[in-house]
């Protein structure tokens, strides 16, 4: 690849990064490409370069003449951010000691400031997303079976690893209360956003055609549950954020390899079941909110002395071959879950109600302020699972 005329250039996926960040960082990428070539041609950088699709706008995406007159194109995704950055490297290094290819491979990390890390990934262009595939409406049962298979290998692979193999984990903390906690805070900024839902705080009311008890006394119970039966939870490393969207995957000989993108490091060690939640997350009736939210309808009503209160979420207009495939992989998935060994494990049920409720409540809270009808669509899906508890 080095040294041949690069091929004209294909239109990035995704949106671009703010201008003046790209413009920020190109010279200091530029560097750290140079630097990568003084370490020498390792194969796995041989291997990425050909383009960097993010730096288009800027006149034919990341090139500079490296060597003599010879230019080259890096395929890679760059990640920018602060402390956690390094974190991502160990953790996916730490996946990729365990399991070659687990992760998408890191081509390095440098650092820009004190604060400001730049993290150089593989480009997993030939792969397809585990959400791609599910929304489709392909007719691909088997494929997805499989692809199911080698996700949660995945997962039990990395949450297996030596927490000593990830540097900076943190432990767990005695009553460690993470999905309660996290239900409150979200809850509080939705309110915030779309006030005429306070009934649901203080008053019973129903959520998806089911009973409902108020949230705060229902988050008090969860609250005191979780400090309970953490004693009998066993923390583990985690991905921390695999949703559909970031489980990738792709034909490998007469199988599929199943790659993860994006870990979250930062959470340090808890609950496996978070992991499974994320898993579940966009599985459900929820993905229509990130896939195609024109779809997505919500109703809430408040009425009476006592403020009862009913909040639903429905689909219109989703096209049924589609609906139909997500749902069954929604079953599917549940199902091999439901055979695993986690399943066995301490109020296996209970833990992942609260993980799915975690998940979908945190993407409520980011769509409220662009869209109240799309988040009331997600809420009640986060209240019918946590209503599950």
């Amino acid at each position: 690849m080095i040294g041949k005329a690069a091929p004209p250039l294909p239109k990035p996926v995704g949106a671009y990064p703010p201008l003046e960040e790209i413009a920020d960082i190109r010279d200091d990428l530029i560097a750290f490409v140079r630097s990568r070539f003084a370490e020498g041609l390792s194969e796995s950088f041989i291997r990425s370069c050909l383009r960097i699709g993010y730096f288009e706008k800027l006149g034919g995406g990341l090139k500079s003449s490296l060597v003599g007159r010879m230019t080259v194109h890096v395929a890679a995704v760059v990640k920018r951010g602060d402390a956690e950055i390094p974190l991502h490297e160990k953790l996916m290094g730490a996946g990729n000691a365990r399991s070659a290819s687990l992760f998408s491979e890191v081509l390095g990390t440098m650092r820009l400031s004190d604060s400001d890390y730049l993290m150089l990934m593989e480009d997993l262009r030939k792969h397809e997303s585990l959400m791609d595939r599910v929304f489709s409406g392909k007719r691909s049962e088997d494929v997805l079976s499989r692809v199911i298979d080698k996700t949660l290998a995945g997962l039990y692979i990395i949450h297996g690893l030596d927490p000593a193999a990830v540097s900076d984990t943190k432990p767990p903390r005695d009553n460690q209360i993470i999905f309660t906690s996290r239900l409150r805070d979200k809850l509080k900024d939705i309110i915030t956003v779309d006030p005429v839902l306070k009934p649901l705080m203080s008053s019973k009311g129903h959520v998806m055609q089911g009973k409902c008890r108020p949230l705060k006394s229902l988050l008090d119970s969860t609250e005191d549950w979780e400090k309970e039966n953490s004693r009998v939870v066993v923390r583990s490393v985690v991905h921390g954020d695999p949703h559909l969207l970031n489980v990738m995957f792709r034909r490998y000989g007469k199988g599929y390899r199943v790659r993860f993108i994006d870990p979250n490091p930062m959470l340090g060690l808890v609950d496996p079941a978070y992991d499974v939640g994320k898993l579940l997350h966009f599985a459900e009736a929820v993905g229509w909110a990130k896939r195609e939210p024109s779809v997505c309808r919500a109703s809430f009503s408040a009425h009476g002395r006592a403020g009862s209160w009913h909040l639903n979420g429905w689909l219109n207009g989703v096209a049924p071959r589609i609906e139909a495939n997500r749902a069954w992989f929604e079953n599917r998935l549940r199902e091999k879950i439901a055979k695993t060994d986690l399943a066995s494990q301490a109020e296996w049920s209970r833990r992942l109600a609260l993980a799915r409720a975690s998940a979908h409540i945190g993407l409520a809270a980011i769509i409220y302020p662009n869209n109240k009808t799309v988040g009331r669509f997600v809420l009640s899906h986060a209240l019918n699972a946590l209503s599950e508890w």
